[in-house]
């Protein structure tokens, strides 16, 4: 009778374990609601693998955006005043309104607080056909989601 530590057996199931931890340490959180109110916080840093999905549109963070793209700022957004152009560093307010675009942009959504959008960063919405939303993030990606009944 051979030792148990030698079987194949012990070292599927050992790799099986290792697979199961590291794929559920590197898993996306999700979060599911009929309407949603959604913020950034205050302090963020983005990174070139950040990414904000809702439903099965995904956006991602770069140094570069226009407002049809599928991308949202990272760090600044370029102004151009006569032929220069600056650099200018985004905050909550500009990310909120970038995102609040886009999604009235894809024609599913109902955002229920235009005002609050523009003065404070606060979306709250919900689909148009009254489905769940689901909304898939990055690991530390600084958004605060809520729940609303």
């Amino acid at each position: 009778m051979g030792c148990i530590l030698c079987t194949p057996f012990f070292y599927m199931k050992k790799f099986l374990i290792l697979f199961l931890v590291f794929y559920s340490c590197r898993r996306e959180p999700v979060f599911m609601a009929n309407r949603v109110k959604l913020r950034y916080m205050n302090s963020f840093f983005f990174k070139k693998t950040d990414s904000l999905s809702i439903d099965d549109e995904t956006y991602f963070h770069s140094m570069y955006i226009d407002s049809m793209s599928k991308y949202l700022p990272m760090k600044y957004v370029g102004i151009k005043k006569g032929n220069k152009i600056f650099k200018e560093p985004i905050n909550k307010l500009f990310l909120s309104i970038n995102l609040a675009e886009k999604i009235i942009s894809s024609d599913k959504y109902i955002i229920h607080n235009r005002s609050q959008v523009l003065l404070e960063g606060v979306i709250d919405f919900s689909r148009k056909d009254s489905l769940p939303i689901k909304i898939n993030f990055s690991k530390d990606y600084p958004i605060y989601l809520e729940r609303i009944k």
